[in-house]
């Protein structure tokens, strides 16, 4: 009993780590898009909000002047927009090659069982939580793709 509740609470604390630090990454590769640009940007938490109505959905932002954004080519634009869904997809590829050699491991080296099986089930526990962490980043109401759609068919400012 004591190993499943150790297990569970190693589930929760790698469940919230990740949301934390895929979140930041997410950001980054805007804020990194954004700066390739010219556009100043910074990347704020947004925890207490996050806390107090239990929405994910914005635990950090990444701030920057639209009126500079507007200025910008398409191509620049999309790649402002999908720097962070960019991002996502590098750490699933990295994850999941990690998780497959571990396993390859695992097949040849059966020495290993119980540290390698632990490895392995939280980078698996990672590569899911990404994956939904990505699919919300792309189907959600105010995600990255329908900001960006709504921001290439707004007319231009005079």
């Amino acid at each position: 009993m004591g190993i499943l509740i150790t297990f569970f609470l190693f589930f929760i604390i790698v469940a919230v780590a990740d949301l934390v630090i895929f979140t930041y990454l997410h950001e980054l590769g805007h804020k990194k898009a954004l700066n390739k640009a010219g556009i100043d940007a910074r990347i704020a938490w947004n925890l207490k909000a996050n806390l107090k109505h239990l929405k994910p959905t914005s635990l950090a932002t990444c701030y920057f002047d639209e009126k500079k954004l507007k200025k910008l080519s398409f191509k620049q634009k999309k790649a402002v927009f999908l720097g962070g869904i960019k991002s996502d997809l590098l750490i699933l590829v990295i994850l999941s090659l990690v998780s497959l050699f571990l396993w390859f491991l695992l097949v040849f080296k059966t020495g290993l069982l119980i540290s390698l099986l632990f490895v392995i089930i939280t980078l698996n526990t990672l590569v899911v939580l990404l994956i939904f962490h990505l699919i919300n980043n792309i189907f959600h109401k105010n995600s990255d793709i329908d900001k960006f759609f709504k921001f290439i068919t707004q007319p231009p400012s005079p």
